[in-house]
């Protein structure tokens, strides 16, 4: 916009010398041609500017490393005006926000979901010489989904059929065995995940990736399972008995944010298999 106002007022420059030079008809003409050409430009332009709307192009999902793109769009109803504003990525787990750099694509090496939103629009008329703010923010939510992180050892996913079978048991790597726990008279859930969605990046990276591993495990065997994870919204409860649904669950993990207290291992809840995922590199 500033190259289009220099350019204006060179415009603007050469008319008034041409009609101080010639002092004619023709020059008093084009001194106020160019004189009342940006109001004219202006005139032509508010119905656009008052009616465009800034929206945000990028794919609803993507896999974790996988290469993706954003830019700003424009939709109106007549030839769309000059617009400038820039693209704000927050990521909803963690909070954290900065500015998106055109063409260096977006940050999908971690997993979790990014709200990606037109920051700083501004809409000029069609010569480029008058700038307005625009209230209007388009905003699209990118779901980055993680890559299955497989746990050793391979664990024995039967399903208890028993109501009366209260036993519950927490998995760990470091040991490479299921270990048995106390379990009151509630009701029994057959198959219970648990987790904490809070971490470093690259130890909720291990935490989704190993509970989508261990749901899809478990849903190929045609079972079905009960998670309960603790987020910034508290203690959330899901349930899976297909991929599609399991799908869905882990979409949802990826929209909430880290929980600032409590755990998911300060409750007690009754299964007769519950497995406890972790995030550092040696614990399932």
């Amino acid at each position: 916009m500033f190259g289009r106002r220099i350019w204006y007022l060179t415009v603007l420059l050469s008319a008034l010398v041409f009609y101080a030079a010639v002092g004619t008809r023709l020059g008093c003409i084009v001194a106020l041609t160019a004189l009342g050409l940006p109001w004219l430009s202006l005139l032509v332009s508010l119905p656009a500017m008052l009616t465009v709307r800034p929206e945000v192009k990028a794919p609803e999902h993507v896999q974790q490393n996988e290469a993706a793109d954003a830019c700003i769009l424009l939709s109106c109803n007549l030839p769309a005006p000059p617009f400038r504003g820039k693209l704000q990525v927050e990521t909803c787990i963690t909070g954290e926000k900065h500015m998106y750099i055109p063409g260096t694509g977006l940050p999908t090496d971690h997993c979790g979901g990014m709200v990606i939103t037109v920051e700083k629009g501004r809409v000029c008329d069609y010569m480029g010489l008058f700038s307005f703010p625009v209230r209007a923010r388009g905003s699209r939510t990118v779901l980055v989904r993680p890559n299955p992180v497989p746990i050793s050892p391979a664990l024995d996913l039967k399903v208890p059929t028993q109501e009366s079978q209260t036993v519950r048991w927490e998995v760990t790597a470091k040991t490479g065995s299921a270990r048995q726990s106390d379990a009151g008279q509630s009701r029994t859930v057959p198959i219970l995940l648990t987790m904490d969605l809070i971490g470093s990046r690259e130890e909720l990276d291990r935490k989704l990736g190993r509970f989508l591993w261990l749901g899809s495990s478990i849903v190929r065997q045609g079972a079905g399972f009960e998670a309960r994870v603790m987020t910034g919204e508290g203690l959330r409860v899901f349930g899976a008995r297909n991929q599609q649904e399991l799908k869905r669950t882990v979409d949802e993990l990826l929209y909430a944010s880290a929980p600032k207290l409590g755990s998911v291992r300060d409750y007690r809840f009754q299964a007769a298999w519950q497995y406890d995922i972790g995030g550092e590199a040696d614990e399932a």
